[in-house]
């Protein structure tokens, strides 16, 4: 049988390393280039994002700002001007 203890020493490094990790996938601020899925963010750190939608609004457009939850996999696109949010799927693109 487990301790509350022993729970504790467990869970605190599990909580800290899954804080990292959520931290490693960063947030993206940046500007839409296109009104069409695909997405095409240019990131404030000068990145480019594929953005593919999957479910939400839709009503995003061409130069509104935007912010992706996530830098690479599944995340959010919310466009705070018009309070729109859709679930994406997000991958870096080359230059």
């Amino acid at each position: 049988m487990f301790r509350s203890k022993d729970v504790k020493r467990f869970l605190v490094p599990l909580l800290a390393l899954l804080t990292v990790a959520a931290a490693d996938a960063g947030v993206v601020k940046g500007v839409l280039l296109n009104d069409d899925d695909p997405y095409i963010v240019k990131g404030r750190d000068g990145n480019l994002y594929k953005v593919e939608w999957y479910s939400g609004s839709s009503a995003f457009s061409e130069g509104d700002f935007v912010i992706l939850t996530t830098n690479f996999g599944q995340g959010q696109m919310i466009s705070p001007e018009n309070e729109e949010v859709a679930e994406v799927w997000v991958d870096e693109v080359d230059d």
